[in-house]
């Protein structure tokens, strides 16, 4: 804790961020006990030990914990564990950076393209348009609300055509922030390529993410940490995994 900690303010992560990536106490004290409340103690646990059972936690999802016993508890400490260490991990990297405030989504989400409507992957973003003049004339970026000046995201999406024999592609694509929406009504058909297999490592259709990979998880650690934690409070059969080599996944 003590390394997490100074981690923390060494990179300038404010506390109350950092706090929403963990469960909050629900029951038996509401809004007075969180798990990670104070990191100037010495053991994440000393909350679950100084309470009695049954305790309900709200998770980062919003969703709703139940330690009845014992083993849940440990059960639930030792997840907490694997997130700490992984936080550290990423945090102890020497190209560590804090994501912009102002970047609202996250490399591996899906979303749907609010003009053209097509499915697609964040792969990147830059916190303003990126692209030369012509670019940004061709592509009509002077008629969106905000223009150049809001975030812009590196996407992958997969072109569809209805002629049968025209196989689907993989295009890049570069996309404002406000050109994109977030919902989680896609189907598995929609998402699924040999492209993206490639890409990530998993699928977790239930979070609408695509599991960040080693590499850029160094390039967005807060992102691939957002999605490492979400993905402890969903099933493992939520969790779709791409085998190596292979041309396409059964998602039956």
């Amino acid at each position: 804790m003590r390394k997490l900690r100074r981690l923390l303010h060494s990179h300038e992560v404010e506390i109350e961020k950092e706090l929403t990536y963990f469960p909050k106490i629900l029951h038996p004290c509401p809004n007075t006990l969180h798990i990670f409340e104070h990191l100037h103690d010495n053991s994440i646990l000393k909350p679950y030990f100084h309470s009695r059972l049954p305790i309900s936690y709200e998770t980062p999802r919003c969703t709703e914990l139940t330690i009845k016993n014992v083993q849940d508890g440990l059960s639930f400490c030792f997840t907490l564990m694997r997130q700490i260490n992984y936080r550290i991990q990423l945090l102890e990297d020497e190209d560590y950076h804090k994501k912009p405030d102002r970047i609202r989504h996250r490399v591996g989400q899906i979303f749907r393209h609010r003009k053209f409507h097509y499915w697609g992957v964040i792969v990147g973003y830059d916190e303003i348009c990126q692209q030369s003049s012509s670019w940004m004339s061709k592509n009509g970026v002077s008629k969106l609300r905000r223009g150049a000046n809001q975030p812009y995201y590196r996407t992958v999406f997969i072109e569809k055509d209805d002629e049968e024999e025209i196989v689907d592609q993989v295009r890049c694509g570069y996309a404002a922030q406000e050109s994109l929406i977030i919902d989680k009504s896609f189907a598995l058909d929609d998402i699924n390529h040999p492209t993206f297999h490639q890409m990530f490592p998993a699928v977790i259709p239930e979070l609408g993410y695509f599991e960040v990979g080693e590499e850029l998880a160094k390039l967005y650690p807060d992102d691939a940490y957002w999605v490492f934690v979400l993905a402890q409070y969903v099933s493992p059969e939520s969790r779709l995994v791409f085998l190596e080599n292979s041309k396409k996944v059964d998602f039956r």
